[in-house]
């Protein structure tokens, strides 16, 4: 009984210890991001924490740095620390110059619901408020859209992938199933919702649905085909499942 209680003692302080250290780093990263306005410096700057680590564990990588429209750029940093410890950095850029800069747990990975729990906790993005108003109305007016800071930052922090179908045989995603059911019911405004997101897998999954009712002739309102058509040929960057998806639009659809 005495070594049960000492094996459960031992592990609680292990794990105890294993968060700790995690957010130990986060702070790190975000106390370096809260500083920096320079995208290059920023990476270089947590790049440089890595080496006080176990670098051969570690690595710190720009996931993708993709057109959000009109010269924006949203840029994903990935950081892994000692093998373990993962977290991203989002960053909404114009040039080289940071204007928003988010700090995020890393939860692709471990599929742990505490990571999410630590984000809505702890996740205090720094906003260039004046510069992304500029952006928020130069976009809104283009989309006919009402999207606000609050939108922007949780969509930017989105880790998403696009795909209909994935892993062993194939089969379909819930986001595959989700489209499938919009297009079924010629939800013409979720999809619309869809594509006014500035996660772009989620406008890729939006320009499909389009697509599908376009070849269905569905009447669609042509503001809709316009937007549709115009991310459809921005061609951003896109999360997808392990390459098994080419282009923007699944070969299915």
């Amino acid at each position: 009984m005495n070594r049960k209680i000492l094996f459960l003692f031992l592990f609680q302080v292990t794990v105890l210890k294993s968060y700790a250290q995690l957010q130990t780093y986060y702070h790190k990263i975000e106390s370096v991001s809260n500083n920096e306005k320079s995208a290059t410096r920023l990476f270089q700057r947590i790049d440089s924490i890595k080496q006080t680590r176990q670098p051969h564990d570690s690595k710190v990588t720009t996931y993708f740095n993709r057109d959000v429209d009109f010269g924006y750029k949203h840029q994903r940093i990935t950081v892994i620390f000692n093998g373990s410890n993962r977290y991203y950095v989002n960053l909404l850029t114009m040039g080289d110059s940071i204007l928003i800069s988010s700090v995020c747990y890393d939860n692709s990975f471990f599929g742990d619901p505490l990571y999410d729990k630590l984000n809505k906790r702890e996740n205090h993005p720094k906003i260039d408020t004046t510069k992304v108003l500029q952006y928020l109305k130069r976009r809104n007016d283009f989309y006919k859209s009402s999207k606000n800071i609050e939108d922007l930052v949780k969509e930017l922090n989105l880790y998403k992938m696009y795909a209909f179908y994935c892993g062993d045989a194939s089969p379909k995603t819930k986001m595959g199933e989700y489209i499938d059911e919009l297009v079924k019911n010629r939800d013409i405004k979720k999809l619309k919702n869809l594509l006014f997101s500035f996660c772009c897998e989620e406008q890729a999954y939006g320009v499909a649905g389009i697509k599908t009712l376009q070849k269905k002739n569905v009447k669609i309102p042509v503001e809709i085909i316009r937007i549709a058509s115009y991310v459809n040929d921005r061609k951003s960057e896109l999360i997808t499942c392990s390459g098994c998806i080419v282009g923007i639009i699944s070969t299915d659809y």
